[in-house]
């Protein structure tokens, strides 16, 4: 009887029985999922012989640890710390000092105060002398013109209705309670809120 060729693969014992065959692409998933690890027992064929993955040749290579990656360590610029270490109560000092603060050892250069009165008073100035007066003309008051115009178009709006559904009395009613709604409701917002502004 001849023999038949051993299977493209390796077979695996598996905690639900053995499995197999793998070729070694599906190895490589199993391994990067961490299904098999080095000590899968493995053989050429479903019976045997068993030995750890991690001996067999076909798994060379498949569990060499990995490179890891991370962050490269940040440097700082030194530039400032060539004076002495400051200490914080020599800070304190310092802030309740007032401007301008003057280190010992470090090199500043003179800044106007910050007043925020007098830049507003400078900056005020400045455009009043680059800018022409402003007149204020008073305004011609339309909202009686759009008052008017926003109830013949609701209300004319309702009237079509209501000849429309002139033999429907439900729908009449509802678009009379309709135009009743808006009429009230566009009188607030015109006369009521709009006469406070």
């Amino acid at each position: 009887m001849p023999q038949t060729p051993p299977a493209a693969g390796i077979f695996l014992q598996m905690p639900d029985g053995t499995r197999g065959p793998f070729v070694p692409e599906l190895l490589r998933e199993l391994a990067d999922g961490g299904a098999i690890s080095g000590e899968t027992m493995a053989g050429d064929t479903a019976s045997g012989p068993w030995i750890p993955l991690g001996q067999h040749p076909a798994a060379v290579g498949l569990f060499e640890p990995r490179p890891e990656y991370g962050l490269k360590a940040t440097e700082f610029d030194r530039a400032n710390m060539a004076g002495p270490p400051v200490d914080h109560r020599e800070l304190i000092r310092l802030a309740n000092q007032g401007y301008p603060v003057q280190v010992p050892g470090a090199q500043q250069s003179p800044r106007p105060p910050n007043d925020v009165e007098e830049l507003v008073r400078a900056t005020a100035l400045a455009n009043a002398a680059r800018e022409a007066p402003m007149t204020f003309a008073p305004r011609e008051n339309r909202r009686l013109r759009d008052f008017l115009f926003m109830i013949l178009a609701g209300d004319g709006t309702g009237l079509i209705l209501l000849l429309v559904f002139r033999h429907a009395p439900l729908a009449a009613f509802v678009v009379m309670g309709l135009m009743a709604i808006y009429t009230i409701c566009l009188t607030w917002i015109m006369w009521g809120v709009m006469g406070r502004y």
